[in-house]
């Protein structure tokens, strides 16, 4: 609620007129948007509107920002019913993006019309009707060409979790490993997050689909192989850990040389990155190798640090979702933090103390026993 309260104090100010007032109650309430925040994004926008199935209040707004007010309603309107299971929410969400994809064309804006296209086929995703979806996303790559925006990459990503949906899982990895440069340049926002998290599951997934899972994995390794110089070491693990998990000892030996090969690649790149291994001291000029005393355990001890030091910091310290980028359970990633790197334990969110049962022993026993 934080972004809440920053609205509120520079709303404070008497110079602003209505329209700015009005666009920065929808630039908070779109950021509340994207971060799930659905409830007070609904609160940042005021008086502009009174909730699901009501027309916002436009009264005295000029045609850009009326158009910009509807849209954040329209879309903040689906993302509400479709949370909430809200009847017709599809419906008047869909009519208010779509009045403001017409007057934003009449305007002349083709990047706040895009926007309303993306917007539209999250609405047709939401109510099952994926071709329309799929449609309209891809009309706005085409519209996009090779701008690259941040609306691009909500297009793509919308892209390929509508291909995911369609069963058509491998479609949908090429389509988020062809984006993953343009994705990890945006690192620490938003989209680059989702891009990780969406990466992740589809990957998952895959993992379930035996028939589709072996051309997925080479799939995985190509992609590692091409453009792995130009993706971030989460993206980097993620694709690494699928390939060798879906390929694995049983392929071909090309296959298993190719792994190893990107192993290393990526050990490598992870080791340049880590201060105070003996690895990264034996690059620089006039250090020596580091094979005296050279400890095969602290080495890879160091080096598993540094990845889930970096799945930590990825995670925003939740011990959960950063379990699931190293590909380990929630349980096994714990056992590591209180045992060989206590250190890293400040790292994590503290956990959450599960609440007591308002019910008594006794009376559970009792009712046990009635039952």
């Amino acid at each position: 609620m934080s972004l809440v309260a920053d609205l509120a104090r520079d709303l404070d100010d008497a110079s602003l007129s209505s329209d700015q007032q009005a666009m920065m109650r929808c630039h908070t309430a779109y950021e509340l948007e994207m971060a799930g925040d659905y409830e007070a994004a609904r609160i940042a926008l005021g008086d502009l509107w009174q909730g699901v199935g009501e027309r916002p209040l436009l009264t005295a707004l000029g045609p850009e920002v009326s158009a910009e007010v509807l849209l954040r309603v329209g879309s903040l309107s689906g993302s509400i019913g479709s949370s909430r299971q809200i009847d017709n929410a599809h419906q008047a969400a869909k009519d208010l993006v779509l009045e403001s994809a017409t007057a934003f064309a009449d305007l002349g804006n083709a990047e706040k019309v895009a926007e309303a296209n993306i917007a539209l086929a999250v609405c047709y995703w939401r109510e099952g009707l994926l071709d329309k979806a799929r449609a309209a996303l891809q009309d706005v790559i085409t519209r996009l060409g090779d701008h690259q925006s941040e609306l691009k990459m909500r297009a793509i990503m919308n892209m390929a979790i509508i291909e995911g949906a369609k069963g058509r899982l491998t479609d949908a990895l090429h389509m988020l490993t062809d984006a993953a440069p343009l994705f990890d340049e945006s690192r620490g926002h938003t989209q680059g997050d989702m891009f990780h998290a969406a990466l992740a599951t589809l990957l998952n997934n895959l993992g379930e689909q035996s028939d589709d899972v072996s051309s997925a994995g080479l799939a995985a390794l190509t992609f590692l192989e091409e453009l792995g110089d130009e993706i971030s070491i989460e993206s980097k693990f993620a694709l690494y850990e699928f390939a060798d998990r879906t390929l694995g000892e049983a392929a071909p030996r090309e296959i298993v040389e190719r792994l190893r090969t990107c192993a290393r690649q990526s050990l490598t790149i992870g080791q340049s990155s880590t201060e105070g291994t003996s690895w990264q001291k034996s690059s620089q000029p006039g250090m020596v190798e580091p094979w005296p005393g050279c400890s095969l355990e602290e080495e890879v001890r160091k080096y598993e640090g540094e990845l889930i030091k970096r799945a930590l910091e990825t995670a925003r310290g939740s011990v959960t979702r950063a379990a699931r980028l190293l590909g380990i359970t929630h349980q096994g990633l714990a056992f590591i933090l209180q045992g060989r790197h206590k250190s890293l334990l400040s790292s994590r969110t503290p956990a959450r103390a599960r609440r007591r049962s308002v019910m008594r022993p006794g009376h559970r026993k009792s009712k046990a026993k009635k039952q």
